[in-house]
């Protein structure tokens, strides 16, 4: 069974005029989609950016209360891709993507404008776990053929 994690860079989006929508789009994919826990992994650069600590407690106590399914949330002050932490769909900055080689992820959702790239990425991970994680029955297949469609075998 996959066990799907999430990674978001934090700054990106917290304090940010985008930062709801990320939110309800978190909480859409939480309620709607999972049934059991999964696991968010926010990431922030301490050495280049600064995020308010008492700001950050009111950030998880609003997502808290915005999602009705329990979700484990970690939060790390680096940029990070180690194979105990391996992640299922990465919606990271295409900046941070070409900077480094990733090889602790399944799925990657490249964005260079956070106001909207965040909010599709997650949309996409919603998409993605829907399409893996269905009966394998539903899934969509194509016909396989025995002759070659010029020959005129009938």
């Amino acid at each position: 069974m996959i066990t799907p994690t999430l990674r978001l860079k934090l700054s990106d989006f917290i304090d940010k005029p985008w930062e709801q929508d990320v939110l309800d789009e978190l909480s859409n994919v939480g309620n709607e989609v999972f049934q059991n826990q999964f696991t968010i992994y926010f990431w922030y650069d301490r050495n280049t950016e600064s995020i308010d600590l008492s700001r950050l407690s009111q950030f998880l106590k609003q997502r808290e209360s915005e999602t009705n399914k329990p979700q484990k949330t970690i939060i790390r002050p680096e940029f990070f891709d180690k194979q105990v932490f391996f992640i299922w769909y990465d919606v990271i900055p295409r900046s941070i993507h070409e900077n480094n080689h990733i090889q602790y992820s399944r799925f990657s959702w490249l964005y260079s404008d956070p106001s909207t790239g965040i909010v599709e990425g997650i949309k996409n991970f919603k998409e993605t776990w829907e399409f893996v994680s269905r009966d394998p029955e539903r899934r969509p297949r194509k016909q396989k053929r025995n002759d070659d469609e010029s020959s005129n075998h009938r």
